[in-house]
């Protein structure tokens, strides 16, 4: 559950400064983006059963997102027809394969209803940043009916701060964030002190701090640290979203939590070396260039 953007990828040396042009060193791409709908195709692909709710302009690019979302077989029951224009991004990636965003919101938000019965019929409910009120409702309603949630809130929900944040975390069971959303999320810059913020609003929840090339730190139902895996990176955008992907495939394929952490290193490791923002490899795949 989240947004859904029509992306515009450009890949130049550097990136734009005042006064001075970049030139693209490749065609420029389109493709699916938004961080819901990232993950939803990144899980489809790997064998999971997805489903994605959100909203989505009755424009050319509101049908070329709806066709690409059908291809990938993920289901679009509750993707929502809004009168306004389907929501965009600017991509630019540079040499070093850092990215930077220029984003429209466009029919995102606001969000509008959940549908309860939808959520219910899940096993797992992925909520991305998207509007403070859908996120409590949505995440009330996976809790009732004993729906596994889990939120990543990504940049701008952490901005919004923990307070903000207390009654959706309450009823989560796994966050995924990366340090630097840890950070604006608590005010702690320290990783433990961070998360220990978040275990004081609710003790059962596993927090699961991405590290990009560090290791990712596991804490609360266990404690561990998971190695990242060595690639080399043509594309970031939308790695963070993969690994989600990837660690609810190993929660679907009923493994353990160190190994689904391990699968989603893995998934992730296969995107940054892929352009594009949910560019990931079959399971199949992934269990051979990664052997997990």
């Amino acid at each position: 559950m989240g947004h859904i953007l029509f992306d515009i990828r450009c890949y130049v040396k550097d990136f734009p400064i005042p006064d001075k042009t970049s030139f693209t060193y490749s065609d420029i791409e389109t493709s699916l983006g938004g961080s819901a709908a990232n993950a939803a195709c990144a899980s489809a692909t790997l064998g999971v059963k997805a489903g994605f709710i959100g909203n989505i302009g009755g424009d050319t690019e509101g049908g070329y997102l709806i066709q690409h979302l059908l291809k990938k077989g993920v289901d679009i029951a509750r993707l929502r027809l809004v009168d306004g224009k389907t929501g965009k991004a600017i991509v630019i990636v540079n040499a070093e394969s850092n990215v930077e965003v220029v984003e429209m919101r466009g029919v995102n938000e606001p969000f509008g209803k959940v549908d309860p019965t939808y959520i219910a019929d899940a096993k797992y409910l992925l909520m991305t940043g998207t509007s403070l009120d859908a996120l409590q409702m949505a995440s009330h309603y996976a809790k009732e009916n004993n729906v596994k949630v889990i939120f990543d809130p990504g940049r701008a929900k952490s901005r919004e701060g923990l307070k903000a944040l207390s009654s959706i975390i309450r009823n989560s069971d796994y966050l995924i964030i990366n340090r630097a959303e840890l950070a604006m999320m608590t005010g702690e810059k320290n990783v433990e002190k961070g998360i220990g913020k978040v275990m004081g609003e609710n003790k059962e929840i596993t927090s699961i701090i991405k590290g990009g090339g560090s290791p990712v730190v596991v804490r609360g139902s266990e404690d561990f640290e998971s190695q990242p895996f060595e690639v080399k990176p043509v594309d970031t955008i939308g790695a963070g979203d993969s690994f989600c992907a990837g660690f609810i495939a190993g929660l679907v394929e009923h493994k353990s939590l160190q190994h689904s952490v391990m699968l989603a290193n893995a998934v992730a490791a296969a995107k940054v070396e892929r352009k594009g923002a949910h560019n990931v490899p079959s399971r199949a795949e992934i269990k051979k260039r990664f052997k997990i």
